[in-house]
């Protein structure tokens, strides 16, 4: 079944969750311009608390062919972006469709709610195995952000992920599309190091994908 075919189904459901500072309505940005660019519909709910200060932030992306509405029906997420993992199972815990996938980044930025104590500081491990007993199939769980480092820097760490969940088969745009919507939407200053890290990631995704086909 190619990426099209997935597509033109039903709207595919995307939520990117996140903290403030980490670029969560940056990474819907492109999303969106690359599905655009493919000639999809796309509608975009964005949801945030006090965004400087490490409150929630979370996009909710809807791709295809007819899409009206921008909010993804509970328990009807197709593939879940965690930029920060805490704020990841809060959104799958309501939203994660059965063997939806899930690209994780495993570095915690302790959200604020978490601080002020309005909820559990989880381990990594506690969370990959909550977000499973939810249901979740494909999970790619990746330190994105000493990646990014290593790659175009750590303010890429969602550029990076970006990467990672376009060797996702369930994501239904091309990497080129997401690309070049990369190109059409980062500050000229800032490209470079966005394109290494997005293809960092890719990259990352592929390899780890084909190894487990292989075991």
């Amino acid at each position: 079944m190619t990426r099209e075919t997935k597509a033109k189904q039903g709207p595919f459901n995307l939520i990117i969750a996140g903290v403030g500072g980490q670029g969560t309505i940056f990474a819907s940005q492109v999303v969106a311009r690359a599905a655009i660019e493919e000639g999809f519909s796309v509608r975009i709910a964005e949801t945030y608390g006090v965004t400087q200060r490490g409150g929630p932030v979370y996009s909710q992306v809807r791709i295809g062919r007819q899409v009206y509405g921008p909010l993804i029906p509970k328990g009807c997420c197709h593939l879940l972006l965690g930029l920060e993992p805490i704020e990841a199972l809060r959104r799958g815990a309501d939203y994660l469709a059965p063997r939806a996938g899930v690209v994780l980044n495993t570095h915690v930025s302790v959200p604020l709610e978490t601080q002020l104590g309005k909820q559990p500081d989880l381990r990594i491990e506690t969370i990959e195995r909550q977000l499973r007993k939810l249901g979740a199939g494909e999970l790619l769980a990746m330190d994105a952000r000493a990646m990014a480092e290593e790659a175009g820097g750590a303010t890429t760490t969602n550029v990076l992920l970006l990467g990672a969940m376009c060797g996702f088969d369930v994501f239904p745009l091309s990497y080129n599309s997401v690309e070049s919507a990369m190109r059409a939407t980062t500050r000229p200053r800032f490209l470079e190091a966005n394109l290494v890290s997005l293809d960092r990631g890719r990259e990352y995704a592929l390899a780890v994908k084909n190894v487990n086909q292989n075991n």
